[in-house]
């Protein structure tokens, strides 16, 4: 049976509007993809954006 990790991240809103702010969210999925996290919900939360991320644990 697949086993799971989890992760869960909180980003700032307002910060997301300036566009440097997202280019480094960007590049931050992206490394934790290339870690074997897949993203699999964005929920708002009002001022935040919280991401929850998931990746199978490795040997088992």
């Amino acid at each position: 049976m697949q086993r799971w990790e989890y992760m869960i991240r909180k980003t700032d809103l307002k910060a997301l509007n300036q566009s440097s702010r997202l280019d480094l969210e960007q590049v931050r999925l992206t490394e934790y993809g290339e870690e074997g996290w897949e993203m699999v919900s964005a929920v708002p939360s009002q001022d935040s954006l919280i991401i929850f991320l998931k990746r199978p644990v490795e040997g088992q």
